[in-house]
């Protein structure tokens, strides 16, 4: 099976100074001995435009929903609104939960720092940080038992979050209902490849060390796999929000560069749309997706888009910074990153706790259950 993408033509892109939609320039963000990168569009300003690499060159259409645009289609939408309107108090709570890697850990943990307490927020909703340090996507694909087909010894994830987070709370895996996903696959020797290896792979936990495997494909079997794990978990889970990874260019130890954290949005893209293509218009289940019909995964869609092209300003004017490595205007020299250039520092986590901020607390399928109003 390969996943097609056709050259449709050049069109505008927000960001490019010579209006191609593509990786259109190098940049020298160091001078001591990190490798020259090539600059992206972020998908969100990509529009009808073509991520096009390779040669032949094969193209991917932007946009974090189908024909390069941004807005949610109607009928998932719908779909949307259904089971949001569906979050209720269980057991007095409705859980809102993360799941992901390290990033995402600290990520959500400022989050509920710094807004958890906010009044606006119903005082049933119930913030629980369920991202753990060194678990990857592929353990997060184990409803039960110790992940052991990713290989090394994780404990399985969901015992940790019943364990550490629920139960200590006074909560239980029922009253969960509502997740925000951010993963990443931790890339380690021999590193699989980036885009465009268009060979959809046997199953992810069969290809550990498979360097034929385009990363992005693999990556997008693993979040159906979350999907349909976290609902086997999570009877009750509703809604999934997933959000791709920050800029990976920075990263000096190979565990997450670009342009594997650019491609992770295509994955993300490609992931909710399997769902949109299957449950929503009564397609068969994508190959590398696989079955992610409401009976089995709850329903996904688009969190914060939260990645940027390192100190290139998108459209909203985010950047990425990282000191002596982004010296000039925006950054200015602003850090946002740890030392090791993956993890991001409190100025890092603060940018990306406002924007979950701002999306659960303007988005018409989380206010209905996110904020408190007079008839709860």
């Amino acid at each position: 099976m390969r996943r097609t993408a056709v050259w449709i033509g050049l069109t505008l892109s927000l960001f490019s100074s010579t209006n191609l939609p593509v990786a259109w320039a190098q940049k020298d963000l160091t001078t001591d001995g990190l490798s020259t990168l090539p600059s992206y569009t972020p998908i969100n300003d990509l529009g009808t435009g073509q991520y096009c690499v390779g040669t032949p060159k094969v193209c991917y259409q932007g946009g974090l929903y189908e024909n390069g645009t941004n807005i949610i289609p109607t009928d998932h939408g719908e779909a949307g609104s259904d089971f949001a309107s569906l979050v209720a108090p269980i057991n007095g709570k409705i859980v809102f939960l993360s799941l992901g890697m390290s990033n995402a850990q600290i990520e959500f943990g400022l989050f509920i720092r710094v807004y958890g307490s906010n009044p606006t927020i119903d005082p049933n909703v119930a913030l629980i940080n369920g991202a753990q340090d060194g678990i990857g996507a592929c353990s997060w694909t184990v409803a039960f038992g110790l992940p052991t087909v990713c290989g090394g010894n994780a404990p399985n994830p969901y015992d940790q979050i019943l364990n550490d987070q629920l139960m200590p709370n006074g909560l239980s895996e029922s009253q969960v209902q509502v997740a925000w996903l951010k993963e990443a696959n931790s890339l380690s020797s021999p590193f699989p490849v980036s885009l465009p290896v268009e060979t959809l792979c046997p199953p992810a936990h069969g290809v550990l060390d498979d360097t034929t495997c385009a990363d992005a494909f693999v990556y997008e079997e693993y979040l159906g796999g979350i999907l349909r794990a976290a609902k086997q978990r999570y009877p009750n889970l509703k809604l999934v929000f997933i959000s791709s990874r920050i800029y990976g260019g920075y990263d000096q130890s190979s565990k997450s560069h670009e342009p594997y954290a650019y491609e992770y949005g295509f994955s993300t893209k490609w992931t909710i749309q399997a769902q949109i293509n299957q449950a929503d218009r009564g397609r068969p289940p994508d190959p590398m997706a696989g079955d992610l019909s409401y009976s089995v995964a709850p329903w996904a869609a688009w969190g914060p888009y939260i990645w940027a092209d390192g100190p290139k300003p998108r459209s909203d004017a985010l950047v990425w910074c990282d000191g002596a490595l982004s010296p000039t205007p925006p950054c200015n020299g602003e850090v946002d990153f740890q030392t090791d250039g993956v993890h991001p520092n409190s100025t890092g986590q603060l940018k990306v706790a406002a924007m979950l901020w701002t999306f659960f607390s303007t988005s018409p399928y989380s206010t209905v259950w996110f904020l408190g109003s007079p008839s709860k």
